[in-house]
């Protein structure tokens, strides 16, 4: 994946919740699906807004 590489860090994100977000659908038995779906929505916010830092995760 030579591209990954030489993609800035805003598309390396975008890239990875992508792919999160199309194995999200096999977690919805889970009781914890919206804790994580909510954290995905956050990460995607912080794409396109720079709205939170990462610290607000830990």
């Amino acid at each position: 994946m030579e591209w990954y590489e030489s993609v800035n860090v805003d598309a390396k994100v975008a890239y990875l919740l992508t792919l999160t977000e199309k194995i999200m659908d096999k977690t919805e038995i889970y009781n914890w699906y919206y804790l994580v779906k909510k954290a995905i929505d956050m990460c995607w916010e912080w794409v396109e807004e720079k709205k939170h830092s990462g610290m607000i995760f830990y």
